[in-house]
């Protein structure tokens, strides 16, 4: 029997040991959480090193070893450059891998928290570059504007011989590659042109053509204020989906205790971590009432349920006020502390 093997995961952190030693915490899909050891891949010119770096997921191949399997080789697959550019989004998910090292049963695979896990890097991952278009949108704006103000102070003769000059110009120093010229209009048409890496349209073409481009560039789908929400929302999303399906919390519609459809016009219920969510009749009646609990917001409930339910990427159709979004974040952390039995930073 071959003592070597591969499996595909995911890095979730990792830990130094000895002089030029790693030891790594690994969610794959055939065996789940798991730890590896990854020999001299803190040497200058390790070879192993970009392939075993945190948030980076593809297949690792490994040799069975006394108390840990080494690392052999690892072929990358993705490795979210944009999310490591962001520190914020980079803090949060590191804080959230913390927490699923420890929540997670060693060597217990799960393919359903796999994809999920997988599905958020990805989603965090564009979202991160939609930050940085964002970051990008205001360095050009002013530029923009000043486009603008020149364009309409110019005649049409003033413009054209601009425009005329500008491409001459660009054909000497040899930045135009090429130009596709409508008919109608004479102009060019910059989406077919310079394929190249780094091609910018701010240093090609007329000042109208620029325009155009950044009024183009400017209409995203999300806005920064959404995009910092859903960063802070995402990892929470997550967690809730893992807990439920690992069996800490059930999908709550009904009363624990009666068995009655929880009523929409009660606007806090009762959480007994032994039995579930009680109505607040059944909080405040016999032995129940002097036993501690958490406060539930019925808000906060509804919240819980939509994110277990539904597809991760759903987040971004909710709009949550800053008082309900306080109340989730507060009682996810209540929660997972209670679990783990430690304080806990999300």
């Amino acid at each position: 029997m071959s003592n070597s093997y591969k499996v595909e995961g995911i890095i979730l952190n990792s830990k130094d040991i000895k002089e030029y030693d790693r030891i790594y915490s690994v969610f794959s899909r055939q065996v789940g959480v798991f730890n590896i050891l990854g020999v001299g891949v803190r040497k200058p010119r390790a070879k192993l090193a970009s392939g075993l770096e945190p948030f980076t997921y593809g297949d690792i191949f490994l040799i069975k070893g006394r108390f840990l399997d080494r690392v052999r080789g690892t072929v990358i697959f993705e490795q979210f450059s944009y999310l490591k550019q962001e520190l914020d989004f980079l803090t949060k998910s590191r804080r959230l891998f913390s927490i699923l090292n420890q929540l997670l049963p060693t060597a217990e695979p799960n393919e359903d928290v796999f994809d999920l896990l997988y599905s958020y890097l990805r989603l965090l991952n564009e979202l991160a570059y939609l930050k940085q278009l964002k970051q990008g949108q205001k360095t050009f704006q002013g530029k923009a504007r000043n486009y603008q103000s020149m364009l309409t102070n110019l005649s049409d003769d003033e413009r054209d011989q601009n425009n005329k000059e500008s491409k001459r110009k660009k054909r000497q120093d040899g930045k135009l590659k090429e130009e596709v010229v409508h008919s109608k209009n004479k102009r060019t048409d910059y989406q077919k042109v310079n394929k190249a890496q780094n091609y910018s349209p701010v240093n090609q073409g007329s000042s109208r053509t620029k325009l155009d481009y950044w009024q183009r560039w400017l209409k995203t789908s999300l806005s920064a204020e959404k995009i910092e929400e859903v960063n802070d929302l995402l990892p929470r999303v997550l967690l809730w989906k893992v807990l439920y399906r690992h069996g800490y919390w059930a999908y709550s519609s009904v009363c624990s205790q009666c068995g009655r459809k929880l009523k929409a016009v009660t606007a806090e219920y009762s959480f007994f971590f032994s039995q579930g969510v009680f109505c607040s009749s059944c909080a405040d009646t016999g032995s129940w009432k002097q036993k501690p609990r958490l406060r539930l917001k019925r808000d906060t409930l509804k919240l819980i349920n939509f994110f277990i339910s539904q597809e991760i990427g759903d987040v971004f159709r909710l709009k949550i006020d800053q008082q309900t979004g306080n109340d989730f974040k507060l009682f996810t952390q209540w929660f997972v502390e209670h679990i783990l039995e430690k304080k806990v930073v999300l």
